[in-house]
């Protein structure tokens, strides 16, 4: 019996069973494993699409075990899987019931366009992880994520079929006795090539880094003349890289697809989570003004060094230190510094380097410890590699508290040899804004540690040490600047009155100003001021402005820039632009994840507002 006498048969056969609750209309396509009609719900009056088991694979995979792994996948809530209306048995023809979803698939739009824009591609490929995640969170695995099985819904990136692979799995005989491979070959991971009868979610992710390359290129990453020598070639040979002849990839998403397509499963992301993540940092970086930037210039974060003095209480002055060094290597040309906020999103975890490289986009990684001993350090750091995690430089300081600021000087000097890089001026030199007296430094360091914490015990003790590292060194520039912000902060959140916080936020740092003019941060702080309470917007452009000039990968005034200024004044496109360049510096910062979806929303774009804040 020929193709469509056989679908002519399977629709008679359905109107028969199912005349009551659906009038079928057309095919809607064809597959290895089912056929799809488009049916018309009678009960709810709503078209849906009705995908029926090839009778031959009905038959391999069993009845009750098909529906009872279904009901499954029915249960399956979130915002990027098509949920599962339906399904049964209508006369030996097990089906399951999905809505249909205007805007077509992903394989119609790479067949229509070819190569997607990359960030177009990365945001897609993000949220099928995210719904990846979350169904392996509940025990399913999809087992077919290709571009057939994503559907673009407003533009949001919706998997299909979810739960259908789990479904149909059957762990002895069956399927493979049957002839069915469950996979499409220019998607399966090398265990589904191998026959593994067990596949977790890493093999999905595979499969993802597949049609993730296939997105940014327009071709499948195993070609090959037929689906048995593709299939082979992903077990035979490693992963290919993006090509670099057509166009130019920041070299972040090359990492994260190598990763992604490792042919042996512990050598990827352990899960959709962490490739999420991965993807999160090279949307920073790549597809817009930034991708030509992020391949060539060199790039690096500082993590918190490793507080190891008996004492706790000293993290303080690790995290300071760490902090600190980020600051002075901000300030060199050429060089991308990750903020602050992401590089300590890994203190305290033993991450491999090279996987920390891939959820920063950096090429280089500065880590070291910090061991106080009464009047005595010992500062240790290192500058790691990412590529292949090799040391290229160490050095181990004893000295007298005293030398701290001339340690944190030869630190960032080597790491500037050993990059090769030009410095701005004497930007290794953090005495100008600074103390002489490290006991002043440390109060400092205490008062911007519990600034950190953004709460208002946190706040309010960071006040109280501020304010007396000034009252110590009068000349004391950073303590100054650090007063602002948290005048500000209390302002702004509301555990102050603005009429007393914002004013004296103000003073702060026209006080830094006054001692030190390159003092970026005392800038934004009043920069912020002008605009959110002074109404002085003119002033507040200029103040804006020249911060970021003093420092362009200073996150927090990119950020206050954009929320502060640029929103309240309806300049959404603008603001989005400089909240791009802050998570650039700053890939992990939920706040600036956050306000890039506030944002979307105050744009009226409620569905990219949605995604964003959903991701957060």
């Amino acid at each position: 019996m020929d193709q469509d006498a056989v679908e002519q048969e399977i629709v008679q056969a359905l109107r028969n069973s199912l005349k009551e609750q659906y009038e079928f209309r057309s095919l809607l396509g064809r597959g290895g494993m089912a056929v799809v009609f488009e049916a018309v719900d009678l009960k709810h009056d709503r078209s849906v699409a009705v995908k029926i088991l090839k009778r031959e694979l009905a038959a391999a995979v069993g009845r009750d075990r098909f529906l009872q792994e279904i009901r499954f996948a029915a249960q399956l809530s979130h915002p990027h899987i098509l949920p599962l209306l339906d399904s049964g048995d209508a006369g030996g023809l097990l089906y399951f019931v999905m809505p249909i979803v205007q805007g077509g698939s992903l394989a119609d739009r790479i067949s229509a366009h070819g190569a997607l824009p990359i960030r177009e591609a990365l945001e897609l490929a993000r949220a099928v992880a995210h719904a990846l995640d979350y169904a392996h969170r509940q025990g399913i695995v999809h087992r077919d994520v290709k571009p057939d099985n994503i559907m673009i819904h407003d533009g949001v990136a919706v998997v299909t079929d979810f739960g259908v692979g789990k479904g149909l799995h059957v762990t002895e005989g069956g399927l493979t006795s049957a002839g069915f491979v469950l996979g499409t070959p220019a998607y399966m991971s090398p265990e589904q090539v191998a026959g593994d009868s067990v596949c977790d979610g890493r093999s999905d992710v595979y499969s993802l880094g597949c049609m993730l390359y296939e997105m940014l290129t327009g071709v499948t990453p195993f070609t090959a003349a037929t689906a048995q020598a593709s299939m082979a070639m992903r077990i035979l040979e490693p992963p290919p890289r993006l090509p670099t002849d057509k166009r130019l990839f920041p070299a972040a998403i090359d990492r994260v697809l190598q990763r992604a397509l490792a042919t042996a499963p512990d050598d990827r992301y352990e899960t959709a989570a962490q490739f999420a993540q991965a993807l999160t940092t090279a949307l920073a970086i790549g597809g817009g003004p930034f991708e030509l930037a992020a391949r060539t210039q060199k790039s690096i974060a500082v993590l918190p060094f490793v507080n190891m003095s008996s004492d706790p209480e000293n993290e303080f002055l690790s995290d300071g230190i760490s902090e600190d060094i980020t600051h002075v290597l901000g300030k060199v040309e050429g060089l991308r510094v990750v903020a602050r906020t992401s590089a300590f999103a890994f203190k305290g975890k033993t991450e491999d380097v090279r996987r920390i490289g891939d959820a920063l986009g950096v090429s280089h990684i500065v880590e070291g410890s910090v061991r106080k001993a009464g009047n005595r350090l010992r500062i240790t750091s290192q500058l790691i590699d990412v590529e292949d995690g090799s040391e290229q430089w160490s050095s181990t300081y004893d000295r007298s508290v005293d030398d701290v600021f001339k340690i944190q000087d030869e630190i960032t000097s080597a790491v500037v040899k050993q990059l090769k890089l030009k410095l701005l001026g004497n930007t290794t030199n953090t005495q100008a804004s600074s103390t002489d007296a490290f006991d002043t430094y440390e109060t400092y360091l205490k008062g911007r540690h519990f600034w950190n914490k953004r709460n208002e015990t946190g706040l309010h003790k960071s006040l109280e040490l501020l304010n007396t590292a000034v009252e110590a060194d009068r000349q004391f520039a950073l303590a100054w600047s650090g007063l602002a912000a948290t005048h500000l902060a209390l302002g702004q959140y509301g555990l102050a009155r603005p009429d007393e916080a914002m004013p004296a936020a103000k003073a702060a740092a026209h006080r830094a100003i006054e001692i030190d003019p390159t003092v970026a941060e005392a800038l934004a702080a009043l920069a912020s001021v002008k605009s959110i309470y002074e109404w002085d917007h003119t002033g507040a452009e200029t103040d804006f402005r020249n911060a970021i000039d003093l420092n362009p990968q200073y996150s927090t005034a990119l950020h206050w820039y954009a929320i502060n200024h640029l929103t309240p004044t309806e300049k959404f496109d603008e603001a989005l632009a400089y909240l791009r360049r802050a998570q650039t510096s700053d890939p992990l910062s939920s706040v600036i994840n956050t306000t890039v979806g506030l944002v979307h929303f105050y744009q009226k774009d409620f569905a990219k507002a949605a995604v964003q804040l959903r991701d957060v």
